[in-house]
C-alpha cells in the first residue's frame, strides 16, 4: 500500500503545494533512518562530535514527524468509508495517488478541508524531517540547547519534562510543586516587563479607566432598573436598584440593595441575581472562588438580609446552577442533586419544581435528561431571558433540554401539558401571547418549502402547538445583511438585553457588513410580517447592544460606542403608522466624552483576501495616518461576533492616541458575517479561521501600516487558541503574541475542563481517531518544534479558571522553554476567573500586563 503523505521537496523552500510539482514522489517511508543518515563520526574517538541532550532532541523530533505521517495516512484511509468516499477516489489503478487537484473534487466539502488539511500538514511534516536531518548531518544544531543554564533550571524538576504525561501535572493547581512554579514565572514576568514599568502602565490605565464617567447599564424587570457596580472604594461591587423612570431621567436616585463587602459573604464573587415578581425578594449567584461554579442563596429586599434557610429561604448547594422563579414561593431549580444528577459536563441533568418551607431533596422532579446531554433547565417568562414583565398573557413555562453546544429541545407547557416545539435544534425561539419567531441556524425543509439558514419566520403560537400554522418569513439573510443571536445572549447574566419583544414590535440585533444594526419586526393589521433596519440608531462603525426592552411604551434602551467613541445612551422610541416603518424618535440620556487635548483617531473598515478567496472583515483604529506598533484581535469561534470596535479607554487614551495601532478582525468560525461564515470555521474547516487571521495581517503588511516586527496578536479563551497558533504555525509574520487564558490542548479538551464536550460540535471529538488526527494539525501543545524561532509570547491565565484551566498554558511556556524559546513569559492571577475581573485593580493589572508587554517587544525593524 502506498504512503498517502508522499510529496516532493521543492527548492523553493514553500511547504505549500505548487501547482505542477509531482504529488507522488519515491516512497518516503523507505528511507534510511535518521542515524543510518547521519553516520558522520570523529575519526579518533569513533564517536558522533556532538552528541548528548542536544542530538538525542533532534532525533526525537524526527522520529515524532515520522510518528505523526503514520498516523495521519492512518486516519485518513480510516475516514473513506465513514465518508463514503471510495479509496479510488485518491489512487490511481497502479496503486499511485491522484494529484491534489483530483482527489479535491471527488470528495465531499467538509471532508475535502480534512483533506486538504492533512496534505499541507504532512508536507510541513516532511520539510521539517528534512531540515533537522540536515542539522545532523552538517553537526550543526539550533539556537537553545538543552544544556544550556536556562533549560537546566526547568529540567531539574521532573515536574517540568516535557513528556505529555508528566506536564499533565501541571494541570493540578494545588500541587506545591506547581504553585511554586507558577509564584517564580510570575516573579521572571514582572522582572523582564520591569516592576516600575508595569507599575506605570496599570497607573496610566487606571487613570485612563477612572476619568471616564461610566454608564450604568441596568437590567430592567418591570419598573425597576438593577444593576451591580464595582469601584475603588467598593472593589468588589454593590447591587444597586432605582425606578426605570428615576433612571431614564439621565440622573437615576440608586438605593444600595447589598454591599457584598458587608455581608455575611464578604469573600465571595457576585456573578447574578434574580429578582422575584414582587421585587421583594431575590436568587443571588455568588462564587467562592471566583469561577463559574456557585451558590444560591435568597436574598430579601426589604430587609436588606439574606434569609437563611431556617426561615424559609432558598439555599441551594455550589454547583452549575439554573434558577428561574415561578412566583414568590416556587421556583425550577436545575442542580447538583446528588450522586448521578449531573451529565458528564458536569451540568444539572435534572430540573425540579422547588416550593418555599421544603428541604432540596423533596422537590419534584420536572425532567430528566440523559448522561450525554449538557443540561436541562427550566423557567417562566418570555422567550428564556428570565427578565420578568407584567404581561401574564406571554409568559410560559418552559422545559429546555440542551444535547450539543447548539443543539437544544425546547416545550412550552399548555394545557394539553408539555408540547414539544418541532424546529430544528438548532435554531433560536421567540415566543409572544400570539405569535412564535424562529431564527434558524441551519437550513429547513418544511412544508415543501427550504428556509435558509438564517432566516427569521413567524407563525401563530396556538397553531403551531396544535400541529399547524402557516409559516411566513420575516428576514431572508444575503451577503450584506445578517442577523446575530445565539443561546449565550438568552443564558448569560449580563445586564444586556437578548434579542425580545415589545408591545407591537420584535427587536433583534443585526449586522450589515460586518457592522452593526438594529432591525425590528411586526405584523400588520392583516397578520402580515414585516421587517425593518433602524439605520439612525446605529452609528457607523460602532456597537450597539440592547440595555432593556419596555414593552408598555414600545421604547428600548440602546447602548452605543465604538473604538473611538465612548459609550453613549439612547432612548429609542417607536412608533407604529400601519404597515410602513415605525416612526422613530431617538433622545440621548447620557454620554461620555474624552476629555479635551486627546488626539482623536479614527477607525477605517478593510476586507483581506484568504488563500481561498473569501473577503476577510477587519477594523482599523489609529490616529490618521499612523503606522509601526499595532496589535491584532480576533475571536472565530462559535459564530460570536467580536471585530464590532468596541471603547476601551486604556486603548483608546494610551495605545492609540500614543500613535499605535488598534485592529479588531472578524476572521471565519465568528458570526461576523452570519451563519454561513461560522460553519466555513468550525470543525474540518477550522484552519480558514486561522488563514483568515493571517490574511489579515499580510494585508496589513501590504498596506505599509505595520511590519513584522511590529505586529502583535492577542487574544482571549477561545481567541487565545487562534493568537497561540498564530505564534507556532504563522511566526514569521509576528512580534509578539499576548494569550489571555487560552484553549490550548485540543486533543484533551473535551477532558481537562467541565465544560468541555460542549465544544465537540464545534471542533470535533478527540475521542474519535478522524477528529483527532485533523486537531493535531493545530493544536498548539503539539506544534512545537525544536530550533524554530517562535516571536516573544506572554500568557495571562487565573488559577481560578474553571471554564479554560491555566495548566494548558503552564505546559506551553515549559514545553517551549525547554525546546530552547526563552522569549516566553507566563502570569498567573489568584484573581477572577474565565474572563472575569472580580476588581477594579485586577482590570487595571491585566491590561497593564498586555500594553507593557506589546510596548517592550513591537519594535520597527532596523
Amino acid at each position: 500500500m502506498p504512503n498517502l503523505f508522499e510529496f516532493e521537496m521543492s527548492e523553493t523552500g514553500d511547504d505549500e503545494h505548487r501547482e505542477g510539482e509531482a504529488d507522488v514522489p519515491p516512497d518516503a517511508s523507505q528511507a534510511p533512518a535518521a542515524e543510518e543518515q547521519s553516520e558522520n563520526v570523529d575519526a579518533a574517538t569513533g564517536q558522533h562530535p556532538r552528541s548528548g541532550p542536544d542530538r538525542q532532541l533532534l532525533l526525537q523530533e524526527i522520529q515524532k514527524e515520522q510518528q505523526r505521517l503514520t498516523q495521519m495516512d492512518s486516519a485518513f484511509f480510516r475516514s473513506l468509508p465513514h465518508a463514503s468516499v471510495p479509496r479510488s477516489a485518491f489512487e490511481n489503478e497502479d496503486g499511485t495517488l491522484k494529484r491534489l487537484e483530483e482527489t479535491l473534487d471527488a470528495a465531499p466539502t467538509a471532508f475535502r478541508s480534512l483533506w486538504n488539511a492533512l496534505y499541507r500538514e504532512t508536507n510541513r511534516s516532511l520539510r521539517r524531517i528534512e531540515s533537522l536531518e540536515s542539522l545532523l548531518r552538517r553537526n550543526e544544531l539550533p539556537r537553545g540547547n538543552a544544556d544550556s543554564k536556562n533549560l537546566g533550571r526547568l529540567a531539574e524538576s521532573d515536574v517540568l519534562d516535557t513528556a505529555d504525561d508528566d506536564l499533565l501535572r501541571l494541570e493540578q493547581s494545588d500541587r506545591p510543586e506547581v504553585v511554586q512554579l507558577v509564584l517564580a514565572e510570575r516573579k521572571r514576568t514582572v522582572a523582564w516587563l520591569g516592576p516600575e514599568v508595569l507599575e506605570r502602565w496599570q497607573r496610566m490605565v487606571r487613570d485612563a479607566t477612572e476619568s471616564l464617567d461610566d454608564i450604568v447599564y441596568p437590567d430592567q424587570r418591570d419598573e425597576w432598573m438593577y444593576t451591580y457596580v464595582r469601584d475603588r472604594q467598593h472593589p468588589h461591587g454593590r447591587w444597586l436598584r432605582a425606578t426605570a423612570e428615576s433612571y431614564r431621567t439621565g440622573n437615576p436616585v440608586w438605593s444600595v440593595l447589598l454591599d457584598l463587602e458587608q455581608s455575611a459573604f464578604s469573600g465571595y464573587t457576585w456573578l447574578n441575581a434574580e429578582p422575584d415578581p414582587t421585587h421583594t425578594r431575590a436568587l443571588v449567584a455568588l462564587s467562592r472562588l471566583g469561577n463559574d461554579s456557585h451558590i444560591i442563596r435568597e436574598y430579601d429586599l426589604t430587609s436588606r438580609r439574606f434569609v437563611s434557610p431556617a426561615d424559609g429561604g432558598f439555599d441551594a448547594p455550589e454547583a452549575l446552577s439554573l434558577v428561574s422563579w415561578i412566583d414568590r414561593d416556587t421556583i425550577y431549580i436545575a442542580t447538583d442533586f446528588g450522586r448521578g444528577s449531573l451529565t458528564e459536563s458536569n451540568m444539572p441533568r435534572i430540573v425540579k419544581r422547588w416550593h418555599r418551607g421544603t428541604e432540596l431533596s423533596e422537590a419534584t422532579t420536572v425532567f430528566e435528561g440523559e448522561s450525554t446531554d449538557i443540561r436541562v433547565y427550566a423557567g417562566y417568562g418570555r422567550t428564556m431571558n428570565r427578565r420578568w414583565f407584567r404581561s401574564p398573557g406571554s409568559l410560559r413555562h418552559y422545559l429546555i433540554r440542551q444535547t450539543s453546544e447548539r443543539d437544544y429541545d425546547v416545550w412550552l407547557l399548555s394545557e394539553e401539558g408539555w408540547r414539544h416545539l418541532d424546529v430544528p435544534s438548532d435554531s433560536l425561539v421567540f415566543w409572544s401571547e400570539s405569535w412564535l419567531l424562529i431564527l434558524l441556524r441551519s437550513s429547513w425543509t418544511t412544508g415543501g418549502v427550504v428556509h435558509p439558514a438564517g432566516a427569521l419566520l413567524a407563525v401563530p403560537l396556538s397553531d403551531f402547538l396544535g400541529g399547524g400554522g402557516e409559516i411566513q418569513v420575516v428576514f431572508t439573510p444575503d451577503d450584506q445583511n445578517v442577523l446575530i443571536a445565539d443561546w449565550n445572549t438568552i443564558f448569560s447574566p449580563t445586564p444586556f438585553q437578548p434579542p425580545g419583544w415589545l408591545s407591537n414590535y420584535f427587536v433583534i440585533p443585526a449586522l450589515r457588513d460586518a457592522q452593526n444594526r438594529l432591525l425590528v419586526a411586526a405584523p400588520d393589521s392583516n397578520n402580515v410580517w414585516n421587517s425593518y433596519l433602524l439605520e439612525d440608531a446605529t452609528p457607523p462603525n460602532s456597537r450597539v447592544r440592547l440595555v432593556s426592552l419596555d414593552p408598555a411604551h414600545d421604547r428600548l434602551l440602546v447602548a452605543a460606542d465604538s473604538a473611538t467613541s465612548p459609550p453613549a445612551l439612547m432612548q429609542v422610541s417607536l412608533r407604529s403608522i400601519g404597515a410602513s416603518a415605525p416612526e422613530v424618535a431617538i433622545e440621548l440620556l447620557t454620554s461620555t466624552s474624552e476629555p479635551a487635548g486627546v488626539p482623536l483617531p479614527i477607525t477605517e473598515q478593510y476586507f483581506a483576501t484568504a488563500e481561498d478567496g473569501a473577503r476577510v472583515p477587519y477594523f482599523i483604529t489609529r490616529l490618521p495616518g499612523a503606522t509601526g506598533s499595532t496589535i491584532v484581535y480576533a475571536y472565530g469561534s462559535h459564530g460570536t461576533v467580536s471585530a464590532v470596535p468596541t471603547y476601551n479607554p486604556a486603548l483608546a487614551r494610551r495605545w492609540v492616541a500614543d500613535g499605535n495601532i488598534w485592529v479588531s478582525a472578524g476572521i471565519r468560525g465568528g458570526g461576523e458575517c452570519g451563519g454561513e461564515w461560522h460553519l466555513q470555521g468550525k470543525l474540518w474547516q477550522k484552519l480558514n479561521s486561522f488563514e483568515d487571521f493571517a490574511a489579515v495581517v499580510r494585508d496589513l503588511h501590504q498596506r505599509r501600516v505595520t511590519t513584522p516586527a511590529e505586529t502583535g496578536a492577542i487574544g482571549t479563551s477561545f481567541g487565545g487558541l487562534v493568537a497561540a497558533v498564530m505564534a507556532v504555525r504563522y511566526p514569521e509574520l509576528f512580534g509578539g503574541i499576548f494569550c489571555e487564558q487560552p484553549l490550548l490542548d485540543m486533543i484533551r479538551f473535551d477532558r481537562l475542563q467541565p465544560q468541555g464536550r460542549t465544544w465537540i460540535t464545534e471542533y470535533g471529538d478527540p475521542g474519535d481517531p478522524i477528529d483527532r488526527a485533523f486537531l493535531t494539525t493545530y493544536s498548539p501543545l503539539e506544534q512545537i518544534r525544536y530550533g524554530t524561532h517562535y516571536p516573544a509570547l506572554l500568557f495571562f491565565t487565573r488559577t481560578a479558571d474553571d471554564r479554560v484551566t491555566p495548566g494548558q498554558a503552564r505546559r506551553m511556556q515549559a514545553k517551549l522553554r525547554h525546546a530552547g524559546h526563552e522569549n516566553t513569559y507566563y502570569y498567573e492571577s489568584d484573581d477572577g476567573a474565565h474572563g472575569y475581573d472580580s476588581t477594579a485593580d485586577s482590570t487595571s493589572l491585566r491590561m497593564a500586563l498586555m500594553l507593557a508587554f506589546f510596548d517592550r517587544v513591537l519594535r520597527r525593524e532596523a
